[in-house]
């Protein structure tokens, strides 16, 4: 798969800090990102920062430098505005434009399936942008970043240290996006729900918030190596993800600590240390269902303590509840009838909306479904809305990636520590896309097809 530079000890910005070469570049990059934390204070401070971040990049359009700016934006695609153009889409066309100049003539890196459903995915762009209008604005940035799922998978593949600044770069963005949540709210312009911090002015949504930090903890897990940076990283995206009380979070949390477990002992050498580590994970996995067995009477008290209460804490026992005693309506958050609803929809369409698709996404949902059935209820299913806007082929090119891109991850890897990170992330982003809506995102579909 990717081959990663061993001689790098820790986060490359961090590291390379002290090169004399690169310093001041590198202190600019982190000056914006520090003075991005106050972003929504006012219109013109707002315009300064957006206009600091396309500037930086320009500057830094032949350097390693625009991976890690890119991976900060990626975060914060819709905010930093330049007269109602986000700074992201702007970075977006110029990195695009440029790779697409610079590209070398060399075998690319993606599987093919993963090339066509990218081709079906500017498709569907070109297809809402005549049925909806939404104007060059959206089309141009759309199809740019889905041409950079391509040219960034592989120019990973072939440099991993670029990957790495990438991933630093989204760390970097994620906790500028939770510290500018909580700044928001001490100054007044954001909301605290209880104990839950909705981020508002950043990432509102928890479940949409949780995700990328799960992906951001697996970065800093897998890729810092200096421990004391790790730690405190890990420590600090964990602390922001529990606030979001996302259900969401707390299933990929537990399925990364078994895979992290395995993958850092399934290669022991010896006799006694295989047997050793098969007699432990048998342990864990059964001291884990006799808790989980226990915890169901716990938490049925307090569920019958508390019945009206909304706080975040007392939303995850409820559901956590619902989920032993087999109420899969109230642990989906209540998103299984609109499920139903959409597939009994999609199966009465005609001949060829099944097998093409066709059917128009919006912020709410699918534009169709929602003029016809449902007012402002979006599907919260990724696979639900690939099925409805690309129909049954698009649906199984996505599943034919998704198979492809694990198969590499699990045979092509010649560093297991990678292969784990590869594996885990798109199990996050799987799980996560049953609950969201999350097409075309061209990030997570980034994710899934590296």
């Amino acid at each position: 798969m990717m081959v990663a530079n061993s001689g790098i000890p820790g986060p490359l910005f961090l590291t390379k800090i002290y090169n004399k070469r690169v310093n001041l570049n590198l202190a600019a990059i982190l000056t914006i990102c520090f003075l991005s934390i106050f972003y929504g204070v006012n219109t013109y401070f707002n315009s300064l920062i957006s206009i600091l971040w396309v500037g930086i990049f320009i500057f830094n359009i032949f350097k390693k430098e625009k991976y890690l700016i890119l991976g900060v934006l990626t975060i914060f695609q819709t905010q930093f505005e330049i007269f109602g153009f986000s700074a992201f889409k702007i970075v977006i066309i110029l990195f695009a434009l440029f790779e697409i100049i610079d590209f070398k003539k060399t075998r690319l890196s993606m599987t093919i399936p993963s090339i066509i459903f990218c081709g079906i995915m500017i498709s569907f762009g070109i297809f809402i942008f005549f049925m909806q209008g939404l104007g060059l604005t959206f089309l141009i940035p759309y199809c740019c970043s889905c041409i950079t799922i391509v040219l960034l998978i592989n120019n990973f593949y072939n440099n991993f240290d670029l990957f790495k600044y990438f991933s630093f770069g989204f760390i970097i963005g994620f906790l500028i996006c939770s510290l500018s949540g909580v700044f928001l709210i001490l100054i007044g312009k954001g909301n605290l729900s209880t104990i839950v911090v909705r981020f508002k002015g950043t990432m509102p949504d928890p479940n949409h918030y949780s995700m990328h930090g799960m992906l951001a903890l697996l970065f800093s897990f897998f890729l810092i190596k200096n421990k004391k940076i790790k730690i405190i990283a890990c420590i600090t995206i964990l602390l922001f993800c529990i606030l979001s009380a996302s259900t969401n979070f707390f299933f990929c949390l537990s399925i990364s600590l078994i895979g992290v477990f395995i993958s850092t002992n399934i290669n022991k050498s010896g006799g006694k240390e295989k047997i050793l580590f098969r007699i432990s994970f048998a342990l864990i996995i059964v001291l884990s269902l006799l808790l989980f067995l226990y915890l169901s009477n716990v938490l049925g008290y307090i569920t019958y303590k508390y019945p009206n209460s909304n706080s975040g804490v007392m939303k995850l026992v409820r559901q956590f509840y619902a989920l032993q005693t087999g109420d899969f309506e109230t642990f989906s958050s209540y998103r299984t009838d609109i499920w139903k609803s959409y597939l009994d929809y999609f199966v009465h369409q005609n001949v060829f909306r099944m097998i093409f698709g066709g059917n128009l996404s919006s912020t709410y949902g699918v534009q169709n479904f929602i003029d016809s059935v449902i007012s402002n209820r979006a599907s919260h299913n990724t696979f639900i809305d690939i099925l409805m806007c690309t129909g049954i082929v698009g649906f199984f090119v996505f599943v034919l990636s998704c198979v492809f891109s694990f198969y590499k991850a699990t045979h092509k890897s010649n560093l297991h520590n990678t292969s784990a990170l590869f594996i885990l992330m798109k199990l996050a982003v799987l799980i996560y896309f049953f609950g969201l809506s999350c097409f075309p995102s061209w990030f997570l579909f980034l994710i899934l097809f590296i």
